[in-house]
């Protein structure tokens, strides 16, 4: 799925007459994780910065309805909630909102849409490294060899912060007596980013 979408994304920008590297951004933001997809992109691609800040304003535009709508939606044909969840974490752009939109659908849902979400957050690293690849070597190609450190310099870092956290997580290195004394504190920072927004 998210292969489709990022193509399909890239077509009609395309046919849009969207610039290249704004194409590719807009297109890992509706495929992969929004905001953090749109940001690991914009630094591996060297993009504009005006190019990022469209592309975040328009995932806000269109997460919000999707937010509060698609779980009446969801609910007014009688979905179950794995498939609910399902859908709203292939379909919604920021975790944020997936996980609120599963919340407000039952817990099993909001189980089912994180464990989608996740699964493509996990590809923002790779799409990252091979966009930096391809656009230091195809689209932007010196005529000189791509050198790692080009490579290493348009990388994102955070996403090494987001696999740290994932490996000390699945390691069991975090106990639960720990997450469990920070939900309050993602609660209130899951409210204050959904007023930002």
């Amino acid at each position: 799925m998210v292969i489709a979408v990022y193509y399909v994304s890239l077509w009609v920008a395309g046919r849009l007459g969207i610039d290249r590297k704004f194409a590719h951004m807009l297109s890992t933001a509706v495929s992969i994780c929004g905001v953090s997809a749109a940001i690991a992109t914009f630094g591996a691609i060297k993009g504009d910065k005006k190019h990022l800040n469209m592309t975040l304003l328009l995932i806000a535009v269109f997460v919000i309805p999707m937010f509060l709508g698609m779980p009446l939606l969801a609910k007014a044909i009688g979905m179950n909630q794995a498939w609910a969840g399902a859908w709203f974490g292939g379909t919604i752009d920021t975790t944020a909102a997936v996980v609120g939109a599963g919340s407000f659908y039952g817990d099993e849902a909001m189980k089912a849409a994180s464990v989608v979400k996740m699964s493509q957050n996990v590809l923002i690293g790779f799409v990252a490294f091979l966009l930096a690849i391809y656009f230091t070597s195809v689209v932007e190609k010196s005529g000189e060899r791509v050198s790692p450190r080009q490579i290493w310099d348009r990388f994102p870092k955070f996403i090494l912060g987001f696999a740290a956290v994932t490996i000390i997580a699945s390691l069991g290195l975090i106990s639960t007596d720990a997450v469990n004394v920070t939900k309050v504190i993602r609660s209130w920072i899951f409210a204050f980013a959904f007023v930002s927004i």
